[in-house]
């Protein structure tokens, strides 16, 4: 089961660089809650692929690249790296996914600055267990 669940993480990136709605589309649960980066909440599928529709459409040419998966407190912890035309370089994420049947029912982004309060998530991690940024590689 926990295959399935990494797989979900990878297919849902796939689906995003590909431009693949429909992919996506059969990743979220119907009801899907989706908290970006800024602290925006989305709520249910339409609503969370309507964005991602807008930035399809974006010049900005949005890729992301997952870089780790780690699964700890019954959700998977992906940490990943965005590039688009304002950020050439890679901004580093993290998503925290939670699922329900198999879907993706929850998906929150924080920005690299907020990964240090991630223990908090993890009270029962040992330090070294807690997810952590990873160094920045050269994009493929």
């Amino acid at each position: 089961m926990l295959f399935r669940r990494k797989a979900s993480v990878a297919a849902l990136i796939d689906a995003f660089n590909a431009h693949d709605r429909a992919a996506a589309e059969g990743l979220l649960a119907s009801d899907v809650r989706f908290v970006d980066r800024d602290g925006v909440e989305l709520v249910g599928r339409e609503e969370t692929l309507a964005l991602m529709d807008q930035m399809f459409a974006s010049p900005r040419g949005f890729r992301h690249r997952l870089d780790r998966i780690t699964r700890r407190a019954g959700a998977d912890l992906a940490t990943l790296t965005v590039f688009h035309s304002l950020a050439p370089e890679g901004e580093r994420l993290l998503w925290r996914v939670r699922y329900k049947s198999r879907k993706i029912a929850f998906l929150e982004a924080f920005r690299d600055g907020a990964m240090e309060g991630m223990a908090s998530l993890f009270p029962s991690a040992r330090a070294d267990e807690r997810p952590t940024t990873l160094p920045l590689r050269a994009a493929g």
